[in-house]
């Protein structure tokens, strides 16, 4: 399903195992577009979406209209970097793994890698909340760690993921204020154009199974949005998500 045409990178080596376990997640996910791919971009012949979600809750009909919409959107012929190449480099690897774990995640659980997400790129900017009003709002969207991980964590540990650029202001002051809505779009939209550009930086090939999650404005916007991240910032980032998601470490360990 996933990169078979040719030898895979991984054939010998310290956590290869492991690896392979992580790309069969992957590939399990890319045969499963319903469970991430925003309703927008599904598509399978002249189907209708009421159609396909309809059937997709037919045990007879589900698992070959799972795979006809991967192949629909080219998911069946992505190629991770981790089966690219003839050999890994053994640094590499953790971050390439973790790429390809966000890629794999549904949709609840890339919320919460959103969430996380902001929460580092906006740690010096939640550091310096001091009115009450703010602090509950902050916590309200966020979670009840939100202050410990921006300065207990992520100011000591990974302080490379902290991001300055005016939208982002902008959105941190919509996260503040008392728009719901606008603070969960937001929230969103920092935490996943973190992610974006972790990805695009790591495993490009990867970007699809974050851009299919949005609607075409909201995935345009994001690549627009979002930054390379250099070396730094990509092994910060890895620690950071293996840290803050642990089971991923039973991947790479």
């Amino acid at each position: 399903m996933v990169g078979t045409a040719s030898a895979p990178a991984l054939t010998q080596g310290e956590g290869t195992n492991r690896a392979w376990q992580a790309l069969a997640l992957f590939a399990g996910r890319v045969s499963r577009p319903m469970s991430f791919v925003h309703d927008h971009n599904l598509q399978a012949g002249e189907l209708p979406l009421e159609a396909l979600h309809s059937l997709s809750g037919d045990p007879e009909f589900a698992v070959p209209l799972q795979r006809l919409i991967s192949a629909e959107l080219g998911l069946s012929k992505l190629r991770p970097a981790l089966l690219q190449s003839e050999n890994v480099d053994p640094s590499e690897l953790p971050a390439r793994l973790v790429s390809m774990l966000i890629a794999s995640q549904p949709r609840e659980a890339f919320a919460e890698l959103c969430r996380l997400s902001a929460i580092a790129s906006f740690q010096k900017r939640i550091s310096a909340v001091l009115l009450k009003q703010q602090r509950a709002r902050l916590l309200a969207l966020f979670g009840e760690n939100v202050f410990d991980l921006a300065l207990r964590e992520l100011a000591f540990f990974f302080p490379a993921l902290a991001m300055e650029a005016d939208w982002q202001q902008r959105a941190f002051m919509l996260i503040c204020g008392e728009d719901e809505d606008a603070a969960l779009q937001a929230l969103n939209k920092v935490g996943a154009s973190a992610l974006l550009g972790f990805i695009q930086s790591v495993d490009p090939a990867l970007v699809p199974l974050i851009s299919l999650r949005f609607g075409k404005e909201q995935a345009d916007e994001l690549r627009e949005l979002a930054v390379q991240f250099d070396a730094t910032q990509q092994q910060q980032f890895t620690q950071f998500l293996l840290r803050r998601v642990p089971e991923w470490q039973s991947y790479i360990a």
